[in-house]
């Protein structure tokens, strides 16, 4: 079937995410949160690129063979991902992380960052 692997990959990272998420409740340090959000973070952005290449695989169209179009669309992938591991060098993608508590004796990291609006660009 179109698509079948693809969405495999779709699954198996939002299960990562997911497991990203619970591990990082489950972390007392603010370091162990922050490195599970990183985690989350690389999950959703397999997910994405794994979604564009079922939606492509599903309706038929044919994938782009040109290295210069995966290139492209691999960049701001790349340069995000750079950006948030080198995070404590410059502060840009998580401004103010701290703990926040909440119901259920939850803590969660939250941020003022750009993290969101970047991804959204």
């Amino acid at each position: 079937m179109a698509g079948s692997r693809q969405f495999a990959v779709l699954a198996i990272s939002q299960s990562a995410a997911t497991l990203g998420y619970v591990l990082e409740l489950a972390s007392a340090s603010p370091r162990a949160k922050i490195f599970w959000e990183n985690i989350q973070t690389i999950a959703l952005l397999v997910w994405l690129a794994a979604f564009f290449v079922f939606a492509l695989r599903f309706s038929g169209r044919p994938l782009p063979e040109n290295k210069i179009v995966w290139a492209a669309l691999a960049t701001p992938f790349a340069v995000f991902l750079l950006r948030l591991f080198t995070d404590s060098l410059h502060g840009l993608v998580r401004v103010d992380p701290h703990i926040e508590f909440g119901e259920l004796s939850t803590a969660r990291i939250t941020t003022d960052g750009l993290q969101l609006m970047e991804l959204s660009i």
